[in-house]
């Protein structure tokens, strides 16, 4: 009937034309019912007198079976992923697949019949008409790549010549053509970064042929690259006399050799020798050592200062060794070092000496003179000048009182504050004076010279002398630190403690003392130090003042905390993970650390490897450890190796692990210890060999191979995959009660024969109750499992001690047979056991259903040939509205459990009332114009009339010959439900949230008015008081008056800017606008940017929850235009729309940035600020804008309905 418009197939009508010859295909109806497609062709064969045609012959062929395969034939052509376009030697296209359509940028239908150049005119010139030409006439298959300037696009074309024309394959390959340019782009980047770098980088070749002589290097040697060309480095650079060590470190690196800091002198063009200190890198291809690439720094100024230093304290040596004056360096209370004049003076051994405090040397003062040590001290505490050279009678070790002249003097050394004390036999006067003088001279440049802070305090804690040291530890200089007390300096929480042993090193108690505390530098940040404290005493033993050595620690201080830190989070961190982390030396090869998760990933007790490094060794599977052996071998070169492995914890409980090792640089610049992470990857390599195994069976069971071979490999797959298990399938018989032999490659033939047949029951052993129960049954122990009643004989005496049996079930939960696995001892499985268990039951569902499905399509091939292409979904077939096929998948989707149940059945009863004429307008639709329909969702029902949802889509067919109407369909009646679900999960989610902003702006007001009104009224009633106070103060107690009022007025205005930005009350009293004006003004004052405010006169109070949610929008996307901006302008304006609705806009002329990245750090949570601002909006019943773009600016935007009734 559909064919029946053709004029050929009516006689009358052909002859009435006048056409010589004509020719069509359509369909006629057999003998058997059946339509089937027909080629005619003829011709007029004669014409009466007036021309008309009389007689015609002609000629009908049966060409359904091409008609067929070329449909075949384009189905084909459309699961191609390429682009594919036919054609034929007219250059006529005669086929495009829907990818070709989409990539050319025109539909099918109107390519099919174009000539190619006339179509895209502009492939002229281009390297595809020469190449499409060529392969025509040469009939030679080509391949090539183009970029087609009017799309901006590669493609890679294949094509493939014949007889009728071309074959065109062409796909887009843009991303790769940009990811090669990426790639050459970086390669130049490199070469940029090498010559802008500031340290020679230098790069021989295997044979010490310069290839790479960067600027730094060129300015430094005076060479170019030029002049070195093809020219040696050992023959150019390096002087004569070194070449030997120079080439054995160039061949120890290229023989493999770890890189190491390597110090050698170089010469530059004009003859002058440098020394460098080199870092250098191997360059390999795979295995093979291709060059050195070395980076080096010009050291040889601080070689030469370092040399200076030497000299210098090895002449300073040398003098006090040999020196006629006394000299000792007093270090935390404490003589650090004597000089051999000064025992001979104080007539004792440098070793009695240093074991003395300096309190209790005072001791040794004569009581005359004490009083007088003790005055000067005091005047040094008091800040007073005293004289700093001192004659006084000391008792030296014969028991005899001598007249010495004492100098002393503050210096620091190494860091640290140090008293060097100058001592003078005086008893011929004229002698001592010159010693004196000196000594004086001497202690002098010690002190000054000095890398440890020294100075002197007096009795009330003024300085009373420093050294440079010192000043430079505190950043004041001498004449300012002198006019301060040690207590000015002290930090704070440190002072207390201070004063304490300070008082106590005064009345006696303690002769000295050494602490570690904190001085206040000059610019306000504190200072560690290590600080050595002694009281000084005059000839008659009374305290005249201190000695304090300071040595700054604050950089140890600093890597001491650093290191505590990462101490710590390295503790946590493996102590919190699964994973196994490990430090071990690199030389004695023992472990350092092993994090207590070594038990679960390698069954070894921390402590047990701790005690013996190679314990773990022995749970490596034996096919493995020669191989873990060699790799760990290697990699303790140089601390580096990544391999996976097994290990065995028992016969057959094997897991796979990843270790992983990394060097520690040590501060030598060079490998000594090694660090590394083992995780259990055994569900990881599961799932990897399970998935493996999946598409080896299905590809082996698409082959064709019998069924009973497809079982064996699948039964052998996860043998392998579970080491120790003999694995089994059962099929169920086709009378549903018994199970048959399926696969068994390693069981005992005794025992597959004594089973065969097995009757499924609640006690019928693993399988058989498996089987009548539907669900897995895991028998850990066969001998005590009750279910093995009346088989554990049979089971044991071939050696079989456990069975895990899991169902093999169908679409319909109908039970195919069991998948067993059996072990030669008692087993329990693991978690990932149960789920290799799990996965094999569900693949060997699959493999059954579709060797049942294959057999199907054998009986019935023509029949059900469409049906099969669909098969994993719900297929009905419906002719005039009465169903004529239904597939399993579709009787279980309505609930049906025979095929009778459906067929005969109008489909409209099937289809909930309201959707039947949805349901029979798409089927009008299919049967009229042939064509099919779009995805669908309809309410159905089941035949027991539950409702359930689904997706359909229909399609013409032709069932027995016949037009009929195919319908697919999937049941999505969880997805509805877990959609709404999810639906009312978000609107819990609104309501909680808006409870959270709700009590966050309360606690804001809250403290923002106790801010306000208590600690503010406070601040103001203590101001008043001082201020009452300083009109009856005078001279310096007035000046502090005027600085705590200074002060106070200072924490009032801070309290109250913190009140204003946790809730300005302006946004409470008198609305929005009030408020964004305050809020930019700040802004404004904040920054150079230009910010302007502009509000419409409609703009009057809102409910306070929109003004609130619009002022903390602002508030947020000001702050990021502040941090992150960089911006010059800002505009923030504020209207109402015609439709009424709330316009909120910050626009500013900033860097901008990709709004989509933004939003996707937002949604994993790197970014709470953007979903903060969106969130209120929602809440606020509007929706929140972001335009922005790189080098362009942002401009968010929030618009607010006023007829939403909480916005009034």
């Amino acid at each position: 009937p559909d064919d029946r418009k053709l004029p050929i197939t009516d006689p009358a009508m052909a002859l009435s034309q006048a056409d010589q010859r004509y020719e069509h295909e359509f369909r006629m109806r057999h003998a058997d019912g059946s339509y089937r497609w027909m080629r005619t062709a003829g011709q007029v064969k004669e014409r009466d007198e007036q021309g008309h045609p009389i007689r015609m012959v002609g000629i009908r062929t049966d060409v359904t079976d091409r008609i067929h395969a070329e449909h075949e034939r384009r189905q084909m052509f459309e699961r191609i992923s390429d682009a594919l376009v036919g054609v034929n030697t007219d250059w006529v296209i005669t086929y495009a697949n829907a990818r070709a359509g989409r990539l050319l940028g025109h539909a099918v239908e109107d390519l099919v019949g174009k000539n190619v150049w006339s179509l895209f005119p502009q492939s002229s010139g281009h390297q595809f008409q020469p190449v499409y030409e060529r392969c025509m006439a040469s009939q030679r298959p080509e391949v090539f790549e183009e970029h087609y300037e009017p799309a901006g696009v590669w493609y890679e074309s294949h094509i493939y010549p014949s007889p009728e024309g071309l074959s065109i394959y062409f796909r887009d390959i843009t991303d790769r053509k940009k990811s090669e340019k990426a790639l050459i782009d970086a390669k130049d980047q490199a070469e940029n970064l090498i010559n802008g770098a500031n340290v020679m980088v230098v790069g021989l070749d295997a044979r010490g042929q310069i290839t790479i002589f960067n600027k730094a290097a060129q300015e430094l040697t005076g060479y170019t690259m030029a002049d070195l060309a093809g020219l040696n480095w050992f023959d150019v650079l390096v002087p004569r006399e070194r070449y030997p060590e120079v080439h054995a470190e160039f061949a120890r690196l290229s023989s493999g050799g770890l890189p190491a800091q390597f110090d050698n002198p170089i010469l530059t063009k004009s003859h002058e020798e440098r020394q460098i200190s080199w870092q250098n890198s191997v360059l390999r291809d795979g295995d093979v050592v291709t060059g050195i690439l070395s980076f080096g720094m010009d050291v040889t100024a601080r070689n030469r200062a370092e040399l200076a230093l030497a000299e210098s304290r090895e002449q300073f040596e040398l003098l006090a060794r040999h020196s006629l004056q006394g000299i000792a360096l007093v270090r935390t209370a404490q003589m650090s070092y004597v000089n051999p004049a000064f025992c001979t003076i104080a007539g004792r051994s440098a070793a009695e000496l240093s074991r003395l405090s300096i309190t209790q040397m005072l001791q040794w003062i004569h009581p005359d003179d004490r009083e007088g040590s003790r005055h000067r001290q005091r005047r040094r505490l008091a800040g007073q000048s005293v004289d700093e050279v001192n004659e006084i009678r000391i008792l030296t070790g014969q028991g005899e009182w001598r007249w010495i002249q004492l100098a002393t003097r503050s210096i620091t050394m190494s860091g640290a504050p140090t008293l060097i004390a100058m001592v003078l036999d005086i008893h011929d006067r004229r002698q001592a004076e010159d010693a004196l003088r000196t000594s004086e001279e001497r202690f002098r440049s010690a002190f000054d010279a000095s890398a440890v802070g020294m100075g002197l305090t007096a009795l009330d804690g003024r300085w009373m002398q420093v050294n440079p040291s010192l000043c430079r530890i505190v950043g004041y200089s001498a004449q300012e630190l002198c006019r301060h007390t040690f207590m000015e300096i002290t930090h704070p929480d440190d002072l207390a403690d201070d004063l304490l042993e300070v008082e106590q090193l005064r009345t006696g108690r303690i002769p000295h003392f050494t602490k570690e505390k904190r001085y206040l530098h000059r610019d306000g940040h504190p200072v560690w130090v290590n600080l050595t404290m002694a009281l000084v005493h005059d000839a008659s033993g009374r305290p005249l003042h201190t000695v304090a050595h300071v040595e700054d620690i604050s950089e140890r201080k600093r890597l001491e905390q650093e290191l505590r830190d990462s101490e710590e989070l390295m503790r946590q961190m493996a102590e919190s993970v699964s994973q196994m982390f490990f430090l071990a030396d690199l030389f004695e090869h023992r472990f350092l650390y092993v994090s207590p998760a070594a038990e679960a990933v390698l069954g070894c007790r921390p402590a047990d490897l701790l005690a013996d490094p190679a314990v773990w060794r022995q749970s490596i599977h034996p096919d493995d450890r020669e191989r873990v052996a060699q790799v760990v071998q290697q990699g303790m070169r140089d601390g580096r190796y990544d391999i996976q492995f097994r290990i065995a914890t028992a016969p057959d409980v094997v897991r796979w692990v990843h270790a992983r090792s990394f060097p520690v640089i040590g501060a030598h610049g060079k490998p000594y210890r090694i660090a590394g992470v083992v995780e259990d990857i055994t569900a990881r390599k599961i799932l990897e060999i399970r998935e493996e195994q999946e598409h080896a069976i299905l590809q082996y069971l698409a082959s064709g191979r019998p069924i009973a071979e497809v079982l064996e490999k699948f039964v052998l797959g996860y043998e392998t995959m579970l080491p120790g298990m003999h694995g089994s399938i059962l099929l169920m018989d086709p009378d549903g009660m018994h199970l048959r032999h399926g696969a068994a490659p390693h069981l005992p033939l005794a025992f597959c024969e004594a089973v065969e047949g097995l009757a499924i029951g609640p006690l019928a052993g693993s399988c058989g109750t498996a089987a009548f129960t539907g669900e897995a049954v895991m028998a850990t122990d066969i001998a005590s499992d009750p279910r093995w009643i009346g088989h554990h004989e049979l089971a044991l005496e071939n050696g079989l001690q456990a069975c895990w049996s899991v169902p093999i079930k169908g679409a319909q939960g109908k039970v195919l047979g069991a998948f067993a696995f059996y072990f030669d001892h008692p087993r329990q499985p693991s978690d990932a056991e149960a789920l290799a268990i799990a996965h094999g039951a569900q693949l060997a569902s699959q493999v059954l259903q579709r060797h049942l499905a294959v057999q199907g399509l054998q009986r019935s091939e023509e029949r059900y040939r469409t049906v099969v292409e669909w098969s994993p979904m719900g297929i009905m077939i419906h002719q005039a509205g009465r169903i004529v096929f239904c597939n399993p998948a579709a009787l279980e989707t309505h609930g049906a459990t025979t095929t009778q149940e459906m067929i005969g059945r109008q489909a409209l009863d099937l289809v909930h009332p309201q959707d039947r004429a949805t349901f029979a307008r798409l089927s009008k639709h299919v049967l009229e114009d042939n064509q099919s329909t779009e995805e669908t969702e309809i309410r159905a029902l089941q035949i027991d009339g539950k409702l359930i949802d689904l997706q359909i889509k229909m399609a013409p067919t032709l069932f027995d010959g016949n037009a009929a109407v195919q319908v697919v369909m999937f049941d999505i009646t969880e997805r509805k439900r877990a959609q709404a679900e999810l639906r009312n999960s978000q609107r819990q989610l609104r309501v909680l949230s808006s409870r959270v902003l709700a009590a966050q702006e309360t606690e804001r007001r809250r403290v923002a008015h106790e801010l306000h009104d208590e600690l503010g009224q406070s601040l103001t009633a203590i101001k008043i008081n001082l201020q009452s106070q300083l009109r009856l103060a005078s001279g310096e107690s007035g000046e502090l008056f005027a600085e705590n009022i200074r002060i106070v007025e200072q924490a009032l205005q801070e309290v109250r800017n913190l009140a204003l930005a946790l809730r300005p009350s302006m946004l409470d009293d008198l609305g929005l606008v009030s408020a964004l004006r305050w809020l930019t003004n700040q802004v404004r004052q904040r920054n150079t940017m230009d910010v302007q405010l502009e509000v419409s006169d409609g703009v009057g109070r809102l409910a306070p929850d929109l003004e609130t949610a619009a002022f903390r929008i602002v508030q947020e996307a000001l702050t990021n235009v502040e941090r992150h901006a960089g911006a010059s302008k800002v505009e923030v304006s504020a209207s109402i729309d015609a439709d009424r609705t709330l316009v909120v806009r910050i626009k500013d002329d900033g860097a901008g940035f990709d709004v989509a990245a933004m939003r996707e750090r937002a949604t994993s949570g790197a970014s709470m600020g953007v979903l903060g601002m969106s969130e209120r909006a929602s809440l606020a019943g509007g929706a929140l804008t972001i335009e922005a773009s790189a080098g362009k600016g942002c401009c968010v935007t929030l618009r607010c309905p006023l007829a939403d009734p909480g916005n009034h």
